[in-house]
């Protein structure tokens, strides 16, 4: 009877969890919430696929929702176990690349880092590790370059050298260049330093040409240097450059009532900007403001780095090829309430969205980067009894 024992305690532990689930579920099915986007001004065709995250707090209940294009609201909390399960969190760029190109995005890693593509061809690039437990662990590139007209695949592999000094690897952006793949990674060393590099593989010979170091920190003691390469998660098309970031923190001892911990400050950050065709990199000029570049993104030759105020937001420009910053952008929103608290701005496809809360609900503001037009103003309408202007948060457009 004894060895039944264990059994016995798992199935109690899914009875309890199962049981959980269904309740919550059962709870919010009663409190359902629909959200429809009510149309101020613009083109409607600005939230076709256009998906909007969020979650919106009824009492002690917290649901998870997504709202697609106009109309349809899905709910994750009503979503039945398995569907959670087989739920997938790819972007639309990637739900495309699953529709289109099924059997050679079958087994991918579903990240955009590692996927370009073009009018002719798909890529892909991952980093694969060999004897992950050991002391000294082995890392290879596999690649896979599918022909869209013909059909065809070529694969290249590389196992990466210098295995003894490498923690871990990852990719960082894939570009194919006249018959070659680029592919720019971010390595963590054994020593405590990063490195940002380039390696470049021919794809009719299906070998290596040549690594590039492009940037590298190196561990110093109560200090801490990173390496940090800006992601655009929205697209995989030909990038003409790259962002990166190169950040220097101090490190200090801090006492607190008898309590010991770290604390960093950051003291130098620098940023630069990687042309992806010839390999050179140049440090972005300082503005003359204090900027984050965290969700700066690239359009054609130039960096948009959003502030976010407490009135609306600023849209700072700086053209790469002529070295220098534009005029800035202000978006006033004078009907903005609770500031950033309540705000969300996301630059995406040369474009910017901006939720936020008002003195009559929540807006949805679409604008073009480049010229400032606005492109689509809204309101999101919630359908629910309960409603309240605090309740609903906007945590991520796609």
């Amino acid at each position: 009877m004894k060895r039944y024992w264990k059994i016995s305690v798992i199935s109690i532990v899914m009875v309890i969890v199962l049981g959980t689930y269904f309740l919550q579920s059962s709870l919010a099915a009663k409190n359902d919430v629909t959200i429809k986007i009510e149309k101020i001004s613009g083109d409607d065709a600005e939230l076709n696929d256009l998906i909007i995250y969020g979650d919106y707090q009824l009492g002690d209940l917290l649901q998870s929702f997504k709202q697609v294009s106009k109309e349809e609201t899905v709910i994750f909390n009503n979503q039945s176990f398995l569907e959670q399960l087989l739920h997938t969190t790819a972007n639309p760029v990637l739900k495309r690349l699953i529709d289109e190109h099924r059997n050679f995005m079958r087994g991918k890693d579903l990240i955009t880092n590692n996927f370009y593509e073009d009018e002719n061809l798909l890529a892909y690039a991952t980093i694969k590790s060999k004897n992950p437990f050991s002391s000294v662990r082995s890392f290879s590139f596999e690649m896979e370059v599918l022909n869209k007209k013909s059909n065809k695949t070529i694969k290249v592999e590389y196992d990466i050298p210098e295995k003894e000094r490498v923690n871990w690897i990852e990719i960082a952006n894939v570009e194919v260049i006249n018959e070659q793949i680029k592919v720019m990674s971010q390595t963590s060393l054994l020593d405590g330093g990063s490195e940002l590099s380039v390696y470049t593989f021919d794809l009719k010979a299906k070998n290596f040409v040549n690594k590039e170091e492009i940037l590298s920190t190196s561990h110093t003691e109560n200090r801490w240097e990173g390496l940090r390469v800006v992601r655009d998660y929205s697209s995989i098309g030909g990038k003409n450059y790259v962002l990166m970031l190169k950040e220097n923190s101090e490190i200090k001892q801090v006492e607190e009532n008898g309590y010991y911990y770290q604390e960093e400050e950051l003291i130098a950050k620098e940023q630069y900007v990687l042309n992806v065709e010839t390999n050179e990199y140049k440090e972005i000029k300082k503005s003359d403001e204090e900027l984050r570049f965290d969700s700066a993104v690239i359009v054609g030759s130039s960096i948009f780095v959003p502030v976010l105020l407490e009135k609306g937001f600023e849209l700072h420009q700086y053209d790469i090829e002529k070295d220098e910053w534009s005029a800035k952008e202000v978006f006033n929103r004078p009907d903005m309430k609770n500031g950033f608290e309540s705000s969300f701005l996301k630059l995406m496809n040369g474009k910017f969205y901006l939720t936020y809360l008002s003195n009559d609900g929540h807006s949805l503001f679409i604008g073009d980067m480049e010229t400032g037009e606005t492109l689509y103003e809204g309101k999101l309408k919630v359908d629910s009894a309960n409603y309240s202007e605090d309740s609903l948060n906007i945590h991520d457009i796609e």
